[in-house]
């Protein structure tokens, strides 16, 4: 990792914030050859809080353990420390720009109307950890629920055929 790279000392991930951005790269390409989008992301820390991750409105999320859990982790509120003591509306209740919601890893990406996580979030309980707050939604539901999947490999494609629905 890269020296300008924020840690974050309570997260598992130290580094969560550069593999984001890494991430974030990743899913530009990805989009740009699947779906003929060519996203301008933010690449202030400032512009990314106050107007979204992207001119275009889109929201990048990595989520590392759908592939081992079958669920997909959506954030609702975060802290930068866990002694902070208050969490900060984030992910898809933060208000900013961001319309569409492209979550996956390196097997598998979803894309969603922010509109609908959000009205899915009240048929599931909220998991609160020192730094975050999420829910989780099957990947059965995610798979009915995304506007478009993209499986980017053999695993992804595994994924979504096993996945119910």
């Amino acid at each position: 990792m890269g020296t300008n790279c924020p840690k974050y000392p309570d997260s598992k991930d130290k580094h969560s914030f550069c593999s984001g951005k890494r991430y974030e790269k990743h899913i530009k390409g990805i989009l740009i050859k699947e779906v003929k989008i060519s996203l301008d992301i933010f690449e202030s820390p400032q512009d990314q809080i106050h107007k979204g991750e992207s001119e275009q409105g889109f929201e990048i999320k990595l989520d590392r353990r759908i592939s081992d859990t079958k669920n997909l982790s959506i954030e609702i509120a975060e802290k930068s420390r866990a002694d902070n003591w208050n969490y900060i509306p984030s992910g898809i209740f933060r208000e900013d720009n961001t319309w569409l919601y492209v979550q996956g890893n390196y097997d598998i990406v979803l894309i969603f109307s922010k509109k609908r996580l959000q009205q899915l979030s009240h048929d599931y309980p909220v998991d609160t950890f020192p730094t975050i707050q999420r829910f989780l939604i099957p990947l059965e539901t995610a798979k009915q629920e995304a506007i478009k999947i993209i499986p980017l490999t053999d695993k992804g494609k595994e994924l979504l055929s096993n996945a119910k629905g």
